[in-house]
């Protein structure tokens, strides 16, 4: 392998992530811990899947990959949340 074989193999094929995607996912992660949320099933996702959701939603390690942040904002579509008054007062 060439040196610069091996370079353009150690480059990522997706694009870059931008800042706002970023900044979006994160404060959306925050307020789903601020409210009463039915997260889903872990075990009914596909095994791809599971690293994802654990890594990024529950454990709050955003991803700089952006299939990644495009799949946790996906899973985060499908939790389930409910805000109180005071909760949503917390969250603004």
């Amino acid at each position: 392998m060439t040196a610069a074989t091996q370079e353009s193999a150690l480059k990522p094929t997706a694009s870059v992530v931008s800042p706002q995607n970023t900044t979006a996912l994160i404060k959306q992660i925050k307020q789903m811990r601020s409210g009463n949320c039915r997260l889903l099933e872990a075990v009914q996702l596909p095994d791809a899947d599971k690293s994802v959701y654990f890594k990024n939603i529950i454990l709050g390690q955003i991803s700089i990959d952006p299939r990644e942040q495009k799949l946790a904002r996906e899973l985060l579509s499908k939790i389930r949340c409910t805000y109180t008054p005071m909760l949503m007062k917390k969250s603004t």
